[in-house]
C-alpha cells in the first residue's frame, strides 16, 4: 500500500493540479478573449441572432458523440501507444462513416426539425452544422489522444488560437452583413477546429506507426470497449440532451428573444467551467487512467484531497456570478440583455456543484462503470424533464423555471459526486 504523503504530497494529486494550471492556462486566455468579445458581438448581433447561435451548437452537440459511437473516450485506457493508436483509427473510421449517414439525414429532415424550434431560417445553414458535427467529434478524438500522451499544453495553445481566430470570424462577418451565419460559423470554429491542429501533430508524431496499421487489431479494440457505445454512448446523449434542453425547450416555449438571452447567459457561466471545470476534468483523467483500476483506494485518497482543493476553487466564480451578475449585464453587453443577467445569477447556483461533480465523471470509464453513469445520466434527463414538463404545463415564466432548473440540477451533481466516491469505496 502507498503511503498516502507519497501519492498526494509529489505524487499524483500534485501532478493533476500541475496539468490543471497548464490547461487553465491556456483556457483562462481562451475564455478572456471570448469573454472580451462578447460585448462587441452582442452590439452587432441581436439576441434572435444568439438564439440561432444556441440552438445550432445544442444541436451540433447532440449528434457529435454520434459520430465516434463513444470510443474516442477509452483511448487514454491502453498501457502501450500501439493500442491507443489503433483506437484514435477506430475512431477516424467511424468518424467518416457516421457523419456521412448524418450529413443525409440532416438534408432531408433539417428542414422539420428546424421549423419545430421556431429557427426555420436555420435551415439555410445546415452545411454548418454538418461541418461542425465532423469538427466537434474529431476534437473530442484528438483531444483525447493529448490527455493519453499528457500533452496539455499543447492543448492549452490550440484552445486559445481556435478561440481567437473564432472571435475575429464572428465580428468581422457580422460587420460585413452576414448574420447570423458570421455567429454560427464563429461557433464551429470555436468548439471544433483545434481538431485539425491536433490531428496534424498526431499524423507527425505516428508517422511511423500509422504505417503499421492493422484491421483485425481495430476490430478487437471495438469488441474489447465495447461499453463505451453499449453504455457511454446512451449516457452521453442522455447528458447533452439534459445540458442543451433548456435551449431547446427555451426556443420552443418563450421564443427566439428569450432564447437569445439564455444562451448568453450559458456562454457566460460556461466560461468559469471552460476554464477549471473541463481542465480538472481531463487532467484527473489522465492521472486516474495511469494509475488504473487496481488501485481505487488510492484514487480515493487522492480524489479526497482533490475535492477539497476543486471545492475552493469554485467558490469565488458562483458567488461573483450570483451577487453581481445582473447589476453589470446592462453595462457590460448592452441595455437588451438585463435578462441575461437575471438568468446567469440564477444558473450561477449550480456551478458550484458542476465544478467538482464534473471531474469525478472520469471515475466511471477507468472502473468500468459506464452502466452506473449511463442510470445517473437517464436520471438527469429525468429530472430536468420533469422541470420543463411542470413549466410547460403550469405556464411558469422563464426566470422561475430556470430556478427550479438550477435547483434540482444542483440536487443532481451532488448525488453524482456521492455516487462517484462509493465506487471508489467499495473498490
Amino acid at each position: 500500500m502507498v503511503s498516502r504523503k507519497k501519492i498526494i504530497g509529489s505524487g499524483s494529486s500534485t501532478s493533476i493540479l500541475k496539468h490543471v494550471r497548464q490547461l487553465a492556462a491556456g483556457n483562462i486566455v481562451a475564455k478572456l478573449i471570448s469573454l472580451a468579445s462578447i460585448p462587441v458581438l452582442t452590439r452587432i448581433y441581436t439576441p434572435e441572432h444568439f438564439g440561432a447561435l444556441s440552438v445550432m451548437i445544442s444541436l451540433v452537440f447532440l449528434i457529435a458523440p454520434l459520430a465516434t459511437a463513444r470510443y474516442a473516450l477509452a483511448i487514454p485506457l491502453p498501457r502501450n501507444d500501439g493500442l491507443g493508436i489503433h483506437l484514435v483509427f477506430l475512431n477516424l473510421i467511424l468518424l467518416v462513416i457516421i457523419s456521412s449517414l448524418g450529413a443525409v439525414i440532416l438534408l432531408l429532415f433539417g428542414k422539420a426539425i428546424f421549423s419545430y424550434l421556431n429557427y426555420s431560417e436555420l435551415e439555410s445553414y445546415i452545411w454548418i452544422i454538418i461541418v461542425g458535427n465532423i469538427l466537434i467529434a474529431l476534437n473530442d478524438i484528438m483531444a483525447n489522444w493529448s490527455t493519453r500522451k499528457k500533452t496539455f499544453n499543447l492543448l492549452s495553445k490550440t484552445r486559445v488560437l481556435q478561440t481567437f481566430f473564432a472571435q475575429i470570424i464572428k465580428i468581422s462577418l457580422g460587420l460585413a452583413g452576414f448574420k447570423p451565419g458570421g455567429l454560427l460559423i464563429g461557433g464551429v470554429v470555436q468548439n471544433g477546429a483545434g481538431g485539425l491542429i491536433l490531428l496534424t501533430r498526431f499524423i507527425l508524431e505516428c508517422k511511423k506507426s500509422i504505417s503499421r496499421f492493422h484491421l483485425g487489431r481495430i476490430l478487437f479494440l471495438a469488441k474489447y470497449y465495447y461499453r463505451f457505445p453499449l453504455l457511454n454512448l446512451p449516457a452521453q446523449l442522455l447528458q447533452v440532451l439534459s445540458v442543451k434542453l433548456p435551449i431547446l425547450y427555451f426556443a420552443y416555449q418563450f421564443g427566439q428573444d428569450t432564447t437569445g438571452q439564455l444562451g448568453l447567459a450559458i456562454s457566460v457561466i460556461a466560461i468559469p467551467v471552460g476554464v477549471f471545470g473541463i481542465s480538472t476534468g481531463k487532467a484527473y483523467y489522465g492521472e486516474i487512467s495511469e494509475i488504473g483500476n487496481k488501485k481505487g483506494e488510492d484514487i480515493l485518497q487522492i480524489t479526497s484531497d482533490f475535492i477539497k482543493k476543486i471545492s475552493l476553487m469554485a467558490i469565488f466564480p458562483a458567488m461573483l456570478l450570483l451577487v453581481f451578475a445582473p447589476v453589470i449585464f446592462p453595462y457590460i453587453f448592452g441595455a437588451g440583455w438585463y435578462d441575461a443577467g437575471k438568468f446567469t445569477s440564477v444558473l450561477s447556483i449550480y456551478l458550484f456543484f458542476q465544478f467538482v461533480s464534473l471531474p469525478l465523471t472520469n471515475i466511471y470509464n477507468v472502473f468500468n462503470k459506464q452502466n452506473v453513469l449511463l442510470k445517473l445520466n437517464a436520471l438527469r434527463f429525468m429530472l430536468i424533464s420533469c422541470v420543463f414538463l411542470i413549466s410547460f404545463q403550469t405556464g411558469t415564466d422563464a426566470y422561475q423555471t430556470l430556478l427550479f432548473y438550477s435547483l434540482v440540477l444542483s440536487l443532481f451533481y451532488v448525488i453524482n459526486i456521492v455516487h462517484a466516491l462509493n465506487i471508489l469505496r467499495k473498490i
